[in-house]
This record gives C-alpha cells, sequence and structure tokens, in this order.
C-alpha cells in the first residue's frame, strides 16, 4: 500500500464509522424491512441476496471488480431507509476473493466501509420523495436514488484504483463509466421491483428478479472475455510480427 493509500483507507474508514453512527441516530431501520413478513430477520434476508448478488464480480480489465448489488442495496433503502441500506452494503458485499485472501486487509476495510456513504445517500434521497411505493413518484426517487448510489460508489472506487495504480482519476472513472455505467444504473427499476414485491407478495418473491440479475451479470462477464480475447490475439499477431524483424522488436506491441 502507497502512501496515499495509508492516507485514503483509514480517513474513509473513519468517515463511513461516523456517518453510520449519525444515520442510525437520525433514521432508524424503517418498518417496513422488519415488518409484516419476517420481522427483524428480513435485514438478514436483504444480507444473504445480497451476498448472493456480489459472491463472484466480473473483473474490468485495468480497473476494478464489479457486482450486481445495486438493486438489493438500492431496494433495502426503500424499504428501510439509510441506515437499514448501509447494513446491508457494508455487510453484504463480501465476495469470495476476500474470503480466500486474495484481497489485503486494507482492501477489504475500503471496499466495505466506502458502501456507507452511497447507501446513506441513496436512503436520504427515497426518503425525499414520501410517497407511496407503487406510485411514480416512488419510482423517479429510487432512480435518482440508485443514479447517486451509482455515481459515488464509482467515484471513490476510481479514486482507489487512481492511487493504487498512479493514474488519472479522470481517465480511471471515465474509462469505467464507458464500460458498465449504463448496465449498473439499469439495475435500478430492478431495485424498485424488487421493494415492490417484498412489500406486497412476499419475501421469497424477491428470488424471481435473481434471473436477470444473474443475466446481467453474465451478459457483462462475456463481454468482458471477447475484450480480453480481442487483446490477446492481437497482442500473438504483435509477437509474429516483431519474430519476424528483430530491429523491431516490441515495436508493434507498443503500437
Amino acid at each position: 500500500m502507497n502512501r496515499p493509500l495509508r492516507v485514503l483507507v483509514p480517513a474513509v474508514g473513519l468517515v463511513a464509522i461516523i456517518t453510520l453512527i449519525a444515520s442510525l441516530y437520525l433514521w432508524p431501520i424503517g418498518s417496513q424491512i422488519d415488518g409484516p413478513y419476517l420481522g427483524f430477520p428480513g435485514l438478514a434476508f436483504w444480507i444473504g441476496l445480497t451476498l448472493l448478488t456480489t459472491a463472484a464480480p466480473v473483473h474490468v480489465p485495468r480497473g476494478p471488480f464489479v457486482s450486481v448489488y445495486l438493486a438489493p442495496i438500492v431496494a433495502v433503502a426503500v424499504l428501510g431507509g439509510p441506515s437499514a441500506a448501509a447494513i446491508v452494503a457494508v455487510l453484504g458485499t463480501f465476495e469470495l476473493r476476500e474470503l480466500r485472501r486474495e484481497v489485503p486487509w486494507w482492501g477489504v476495510f475500503y471496499n466495505h466501509t466506502f458502501l456507507v456513504f452511497p447507501a446513506v445517500a441513496a436512503g436520504v434521497v427515497v426518503m425525499a420523495f414520501d410517497s407511496a411505493l407503487s406510485s411514480v413518484s416512488a419510482l423517479v426517487g429510487v432512480l435518482l436514488a440508485g443514479t447517486l448510489f451509482f455515481l459515488i460508489t464509482e467515484s471513490l472506487t476510481a479514486l482507489a484504483v487512481s492511487l493504487r495504480d498512479q493514474r488519472s482519476f479522470g481517465a480511471v472513472a471515465a474509462a469505467n463509466i464507458r464500460s458498465y455505467g449504463l448496465t449498473l444504473i439499469g439495475l435500478t427499476p430492478i431495485a424498485w421491483l424488487m421493494a415492490l414485491a417484498y412489500t406486497f407478495v412476499g419475501p421469497l418473491v424477491v428470488f424471481v428478479f435473481a434471473l436477470p440479475l444473474y443475466t446481467t451479470r453474465a451478459a457483462y462477464k462475456a463481454v468482458v472475455d471477447i475484450r480480453n480475447m480481442f487483446t490477446q490475439t492481437v497482442r500473438a499477431l504483435a509477437s509474429a510480427i516483431d519474430a519476424r524483424d528483430p530491429s523491431t522488436k516490441k515495436h508493434s506491441e507498443h503500437v
């Protein structure tokens, strides 16, 4: 961990802890998430569901690992408010890589604590559109909350990647947004539908939305795999060209 990260990681962690405590004080977990179907275990239900969406993220070349946890976390923001969303974001985003200790401790700490900020922000936005969950106004609020969640998440992710790899923050953020921005923001309506289904039908029906979430993840992984295959093919051709003329060795690869 380089010096900028040694400053960033504890600073983000400290502010995240303060934010979470303040959120719990200002906005206790809403009644819907621990009401009529599962009681308090409803929070555990959403943590488990979020873990399913996070277990196997897709690695963006020269970028972060991408998961589809936006949908369940925003759904929890709708059902339980900022505090519930923050708790689910922190506890429900563990990956298999982390459990296998493939991620350094500071990476695990940062990846979980910084999610407090977008989760709380999404919950506050939803609360500003205080209306019936099935109304158009509520849908607009959820769309804005999901977009804000993505923007804050992406900004803090790009910041860490840029400091780690010593690259421009703007270049990292722009590349990531072009790569998967619309894909993740497009999950926001699914978050609204998940909240509706949980409220009016029951928790088990939420698993119906596992298929579109899995399909989104699988489709994006296919795109990344095709891109990697194309890059490997170009590198192989460049190596073959350079092998014919030692005087231009590495020239094609650099081009």
